[in-house]
């Protein structure tokens, strides 16, 4: 990916919006990725994911979305990293997400690593990553300028940003749940 990267020019936002149109895609490095649409699964966890946060927040000044929601981080040499996570927390008054959400799928497993480097060199201070396949939740935790992995060993997943818990494990019983009565 880097390697094609390096032969194209950087390109804004503006540039983007007017080239992509509504397709569900991503800028990174100068190059336009579009995103498959994303499987049964996928959409269950986010959902539920996303149904969960929205509850937590309800007394709190952040909200969370859902993808396609373009996070425009501005870069430098007119390139703007421009990336749609599958979910996100935005607070008042804060200019980048408190946190982003990744959903793995096998499309985007090759992109992971460049994408989570970006949230981390602009500064996002929460990334997760849930892999539906496998089970897992993972938080990472921006601490002086790196992402470090919280919940190791156990299949409690907490958020420190948002005061946020959840059991892996049971919530992935509910998105199984979903799925066989769909």
């Amino acid at each position: 990916m880097r390697d094609a990267a390096k032969n194209q020019k950087p390109m804004p936002y503006e540039r983007y919006q007017k080239l992509t149109g509504n397709r569900r895609c991503e800028l990174i490095d100068g190059v336009v990725y579009d995103l498959a649409a994303p499987s049964k699964l996928h959409q269950a966890a986010s959902m539920l994911l996303g149904n969960k946060l929205f509850a937590h927040l309800a007394s709190k000044p952040c909200r969370p979305y859902s993808a396609p929601y373009d996070v425009v981080f501005n870069g430098e040499d007119d390139a703007d990293p421009t990336l749609q996570p599958d979910l996100l927390v935005l607070c008042k008054g804060q200019p980048l997400p408190m946190v982003v959400v990744e959903i793995l799928s096998f499309s985007e497993r090759k992109r992971r690593s460049v994408k989570m480097e970006i949230y981390r060199k602009y500064g996002v201070p929460e990334y997760w990553e849930l892999n539906p396949d496998a089970g897992t939740m993972t938080l990472y935790a921006l601490e002086n300028g790196q992402y470090v992995r919280k919940n190791e060993n156990s299949s409690v997943f907490h958020s420190p940003a948002l005061g946020f818990e959840i059991d892996a494990e049971a919530f992935y019983d509910e998105v199984e749940d979903h799925l066989e009565n769909s």
